[in-house]
């Protein structure tokens, strides 16, 4: 028996209704289920409870995918940063699905202060977003991860809008001086904005530059140029002399005009009396 939630007397069936909804892939194919909800409605007239139907944890009202799907969904596009059309792909719904899951799954594993904590290195850098049209500027994004684990990929921490010290340095307050305490190194790019705020902020982690930067400097480098040679070497380059111009490699033949090979000056003087 079940009783009406509304004055608790035995409720009479109304019916079934079918309600499809995305599962798990099956054998790498999608998977509908198909689950025939039970219908109820309560026989006194009085109560302001009419009808009503069953509920389950594992399927949400007005849901297109079940809980485990969306949860799954969350961690492939959250934390193994697949792209959002390929697990909409393989669970036969569209990206909008896909990325309802993600923020209604993913905002709470976010808005958890516990993700924050144990993070002992810290890696800063920027990322441009969005490209710079005829309205606006460039516009940057400031990404903070967790370099603490060694030999597995970064973490994830936070991504904030704008590049600048004073983006870093509000990020870092927020997080209190218990947590900031924690952070013993601290990678960035060559930004002088960022190493103000970190000096700031941390005045006890050792600021490092990030590998990326460190092997780009070092291409960017350039060696000295070989010494100049004495005015008498005949190898020297002679200052009236025009550098050579590269050879075409094109494959298109060159066009050929009518006025034929090139002859003797003198025989073309000579055939034009």
């Amino acid at each position: 028996m079940v009783g009406c939630p509304g004055c608790g007397a035995v409720a009479a069936a109304h019916g079934r209704r079918a309600v499809r909804v995305r599962d798990l892939p099956t054998g790498g194919r999608p998977t509908t289920l198909i689950w025939i909800k039970r219908l109820w409605r309560c026989c006194h007239q009085r109560c302001e409870t009419r009808t009503w139907s069953e509920t389950s944890p594992e399927i949400p009202p007005r849901a297109s995918l079940t809980t485990r799907a969306a949860q799954e969904a969350c961690r492939r596009v959250g934390r193994d940063g697949e792209a959002v059309a390929v697990v909409a792909w393989e669970l036969g719904v569209g990206w909008g699905t896909v990325m309802r899951a993600v923020a209604e799954h993913g905002t709470p594993l976010i808005d958890d202060p516990a993700r924050l904590q144990g993070v002992a290195a810290l890696g800063v850098d920027e990322t441009a977003f969005l490209a710079a049209t005829a309205t606006h500027a460039t516009e940057f994004a400031t990404g903070l991860v967790d370099l603490t684990r060694t030999g597995g990929p970064a973490r994830l921490l936070d991504v904030v809008p704008g590049r600048s010290g004073t983006v870093l340095s509000a990020w870092l307050r927020e997080r209190g001086a218990g947590w900031r305490s924690g952070v013993t190194i601290a990678a960035l790019d060559p930004f002088r904005g960022y190493a103000s705020a970190l000096r700031t902020q941390l005045p006890g982690a050792v600021r490092v530059l990030d590998a990326f930067h460190i092997i780009k400097l070092g291409f960017d480098c350039r060696r000295p140029g070989p010494p100049p040679r004495p005015a008498g070497d005949s190898r020297a380059p002679r200052p009236d002399r025009r550098p050579a111009l590269r050879h075409q490699t094109s494959a298109a033949p060159r066009p050929r005009t009518s006025l034929g090979p090139v002859l003797d000056p003198a025989a073309a003087r000579a055939g034009s009396r």
